[in-house]
């Protein structure tokens, strides 16, 4: 009885003990604390490790290890079978992985114990088997977190003789921060003896938008029709990615990338009649309405050293950064519309796009543009320079050309609701461009903009017909045109000598108006309407303080923005102002420019004019004024109603004196005064009324 009892106590005392061995070698193997929760041996030869705990990172539900013992004198391993083991790697867990692999690539330095230990790593990994395993990676980018989660992982035992194994993945997913990124029904691998990649397949999927990028949901995503990769002669991996759309007429995405030696070799993206309707709330952050949009075209990222062989298969040469990569690509946007505040002012579009870029990027971060085009029916602009970006600063070479085209061809091919106050004029002859920028930001004394339009003579542009909308004839004589207001709809001004603060040319005198030429444009009698030094100084100007601080309009410029357009900052407007200036300055007089101006530029809210705001800040004429009355009202331009309640308050202080002081010298050298009035005005209080 006594035996009875006692012996069911002592297996078990003994099936602890051993358990408490098994675990303990497994932890001295492998590093890492390993528990079990029960050992079985059964009749048969064989093992088996129930709950067994590898560390934090892994759990096996069940290990069963077979021994053969066909051998008695030498059992051996069958097989290990892997029953529901789930992997979960975080950022620090993967991080020892990879560094424990690289002391094992350390110990197998040698060729002689590189090819036992792959040998004997082999034979080892030909008995593993896994059943129902699960595993989860997880890692930090920037602000992001990234999980890897593989909800089924079957790998067979390899047939004796196949050349590979396959590993089966179930249900896969890539999400971002909780997001699914990337979901995948099924993918099998064929695995080499070592248990790399030699080729896979993926069988359906979806590749979705993150939430953060666009708020279209699953309309947002790309069917994935076709994911495989396969190892390609010297080592390299090639992986094909196909994909679509959800919407069956929505085009095709393909994607090849070669990797070898853990470098990028190449890489082609493949678009054909991609819809990006579902990618328009993306599109609409940089102002492209794609709701109508199809793209066609190809980029290529190759290696710099890369075996361009015939086959496309890569050489074996390892890469290395220091030859950087060559970037190719062409791209046909269809119906392609545009609404952003730097653009113009409304939608511009529909029009068709084509760019084409060549260009080298080095290890060094440096981009250089071997060519590059960009071209919407018979306008054309062809690009070249470099770029480098560096702890020291930027530098920039930029070269562009437009070539020549017949004038009219060039405004009818603007894009509809581009120029819209150009629309009905008539020209002849011919245009085209060339522009040179350099900058250096540890120089920008040194920086350099030259523009060139081409032809000169009888062949450059003339005017037959003037746009309706702006015919700048109508300068000629006397007109109301809108001031105030967001866009001049505030009030009506009249230009003329109804209006009685209007003053002629000869009635304003001589120091007042250059006064404004020195403080606004003064190259304004020697140029044709534009001033490239000072759009140099401008350009200077902004890039040092980092923001626009500066405009390079002349005088002729702001008249035509004035009385046609808006003054809304934006491309379009910018080319409309280029074209009726460069028209005014045909048929109108210096004289006649001058006096529009100083007749209606703003100097105040609700003050427009040299004549009422001589009378709004000095109480008198404007033929009265002081050549120090004069610099003051020039001075208001740039900012002319926050510098007026700023005087409504307060008297002008010392640095606005010295910005007046700057003006009568400049107005000295210009001949307005002489050096003695220079130095009587420039001893004088500036008194203001006050209302």
């Amino acid at each position: 009885m006594l035996l009875l009892v006692g012996l069911p106590a002592s297996l078990w005392r003994a099936e602890r003990r051993i358990t408490r061995a098994v675990a303990r070698t497994l932890s001295v193997a492998s590093g890492q604390r390993v528990s079990i929760e029960s050992v079985l041996f059964s009749l048969q030869p064989a093992l088996q490790l129930d709950r067994v705990r590898v560390g934090d990172a892994l759990s096996i539900a069940r290990v069963e290890i077979a021994i053969d013992t066909s051998t008695l004198s030498r059992p051996r391993l069958a097989s290990v079978t892997l029953l529901r083991p789930a992997l979960t790697l975080s950022a620090h867990r993967t991080e020892a992985l990879w560094d424990a692999l690289a002391r094992e690539r350390l110990r197998a330095a040698s060729s002689e114990t590189k090819r036992k230990t792959a040998a004997r790593r082999g034979r080892e990994l030909d008995l593993l088997r896994v059943v129902d395993g699960r595993l989860v990676v997880e890692l930090s980018s920037g602000t992001h977190r990234y999980t890897l989660d593989v909800q089924r992982l079957d790998l067979p035992a390899r047939a004796r003789g196949a050349a590979s194994r396959r590993l089966v993945l179930g249900e896969t997913r890539l999400l971002r921060d909780r997001t699914p990124l990337l979901s995948l029904a099924a993918s099998g691998l064929d695995l080499d003896e070592n248990l790399r990649p030699r080729r896979a397949a993926v069988l359906g999927g979806r590749l979705v938008l993150p939430s953060g990028w666009t708020r279209v949901g699953s309309d947002a995503a790309l069917t994935v029709q076709t994911l495989r990769l396969r190892r390609l002669r010297g080592g390299a991996l090639r992986l094909l990615l196909k994909a679509r759309p959800p919407r069956r007429d929505a085009g095709h995405l393909w994607l090849t990338v070669d990797i070898a030696h853990g470098s990028l070799r190449r890489a082609r993206l493949h678009v054909a009649r991609l819809r990006l309707s579902p990618y328009a709330p993306l599109l609409a952050r940089v102002g492209w309405l794609a709701e109508r949009s199809r793209v066609d075209g190809d980029l290529f990222i190759t290696a710099a050293a890369a075996d361009a062989s015939a086959d496309g298969v890569p050489g074996a040469r390892a890469l290395s950064r220091r030859d950087g990569y060559a970037l190719r690509g062409d791209l046909l946007a269809r119906r392609v519309r545009i609404e952003h505040p730097w653009i113009a002012a409304g939608i511009v579009g529909p029009f068709d796009a084509n760019i084409e870029a060549n260009a080298h990027l080095d290890e060094r971060g440096v981009l250089t543009l071997k060519r590059a085009r960009v071209a919407s029916g018979s306008l054309e602009l062809r690009l070249a320079g470099r770029i480098a970006a560096a702890a020291k600063g930027l530098k920039l070479a930029l070269d562009a050309e437009m070539p020549q085209l017949p004038c009219q061809r060039l405004l009818t091919d603007l894009p509809r609701g581009f120029a819209p106050h150009l629309d009905g004029i008539g020209v002849e002859g011919d245009v085209g461009a060339r522009f040179a920028l350099r900058v250096d930001s540890s120089k920008l004394d040194d920086t350099h903009v030259d523009l060139a339009l081409l032809p000169k003579g009888t062949r450059s542009c003339t005017v037959k017909a003037d746009p309706p909308a702006a015919d700048v004839n109508t300068l000629a004589k006397s007109l109301t045109i809108a001031v105030g207001g967001a866009r001049g709809l505030g009030r009506r001004l009249r230009l003329g000598k109804s209006n009685k603060h209007f003053r002629s040319y000869r009635r304003i005198p001589k120091h007042v108006r250059d006064a404004f030429v020195v403080a606004e444009d003064t190259h304004f009698y020697r140029h044709r309407g534009f001033d490239p030094k000072q759009l140099r100084n401008a350009f200077v100007a902004n890039l040092r303080a980092g923001r626009l601080v500066r405009g390079a309009s002349t005088i002729s410029q702001q008249l035509v923005k004035n009385v046609f357009l808006h003054h809304a900052r934006t491309l379009s407007r910018k080319f409309e102002e280029v074209v009726l200036t460069w028209r005014m300055e045909q048929v109108l007089a210096k004289r006649r420019i001058l006096e529009l101006y100083l007749n209606m530029v703003e100097m105040g809210a609700g003050v427009y004019g040299v004549q009422a705001a001589a009378q709004r800040y000095f109480g008198r004429d404007v033929s009265e004024l002081t050549p120090l009355q004069a610099a003051h009202l020039a001075a208001l331009t740039p900012a002319p109603r926050p510098l007026s309640r700023r005087f409504a308050k307060a008297e002008p202080d010392a640095k606005w004196m010295d910005k007046l002081h700057l003006l009568l010298r400049l107005m000295r050298r210009s001949g307005s005064i002489s050096r003695g009035q220079q130095r009587v005005w420039a001893k004088r209080k500036l008194v203001l009324v006050r209302r």
